[in-house]
């Protein structure tokens, strides 16, 4: 996800991934919210933000898996799970290509969102 910080300001995360997965699974076990923040040295409300998935992060999520789904039907030939890169060419508001970049197999792949060559 990014940043909505864009200065880096405030306070740094005080949990790790690691940790909250951990944290996550013992809430799903029944373990209180109220306990897990006095074990871990956080206050209840730093705990249940980290456990809380915000509504405009589930619709981030939801978009990228919308636009890995378009991907992959437009490139159909491919894997594009094979591709570490994926750039996109505008023209202003419009989208016009797709590329997708394989550094370790040295190769590329395009599709074009436009029927106008210019762009």
């Amino acid at each position: 996800m990014g940043n909505k910080n864009e200065r880096g300001a405030g306070r740094k995360p005080t949990l790790g991934p690691e940790v909250i997965r951990e944290i996550q699974k013992r809430r799903a076990g029944g373990e209180t919210v109220t306990a897990l923040a006095r074990e871990y040295g956080v206050s209840r409300q730093t705990l249940s933000g980290y456990l809380t998935v915000k509504e405009p992060e589930q619709e981030q999520i939801c978009s990228t898996i919308r636009k890995w789904m378009e991907l992959n039907q437009k490139f159909r030939e491919v894997n594009v799970m094979d591709y570490t890169m994926r750039m996109e060419y505008m023209c202003e508001e419009e989208l016009c290509t797709v590329i997708l970049v394989d550094f370790k197999g040295k190769k590329i792949a395009a599709y074009n969102e436009t029927d106008n060559v210019i762009h």
